[in-house]
């Protein structure tokens, strides 16, 4: 009798990531259907803004910026460079969770908050741009 194959199929272990993803999209999809009447319809209709504008208003001091109420950003930014060379696949999952709401809320034309999205949203982000300071002991060696 032969030894088993090994199968190598690396498809098969990003399904149980993805699961939860299309269920939680599903759910929230089928929520919208019975709550507006389509799975695209929203609470708030979508106003388009200046990304730039979003971008750098949400971040950098002023009115409404995060370096303003989260000065250690400034730490986990300067750990993602570092962090990136030691886990290069699970720093491209954080950016992209990162990021990817980043650059809906930012384009958003009510980015600054009041009664539209808002810098609230991003407190869901603040664990994820904080992981990479399990690396800040090291960014200060050469």
């Amino acid at each position: 009798m032969a030894p088993p194959r090994e199968i190598n199929c690396p498809n098969i272990s990003a399904a149980p990531l993805t699961a939860p993803v299309a269920l939680a999209l599903a759910a929230f999809l089928l929520l919208n259907q019975v709550r507006f009447g389509s799975p695209w319809e929203f609470s708030q209709a979508w106003q388009a803004g200046a990304f730039i504008d979003g971008a750098f208003g949400s971040l950098f001091p002023g009115r409404c910026g995060y370096l303003i109420v989260a000065p250690a950003i400034l730490a986990a930014f300067a750990a993602w460079p570092c962090f990136f060379r030691a886990h290069p696949r699970d720093a491209v999952v954080l950016a992209s969770g990162i990021l990817l709401p980043f650059s809906v809320y930012a384009s958003f034309g009510a980015w600054a908050g009041a009664s539209a999205y808002a810098a609230r949203h991003y407190v869901p982000l603040l664990p994820l741009i904080f992981i990479p300071l399990v690396k800040l002991p090291e960014t200060g060696k050469p």
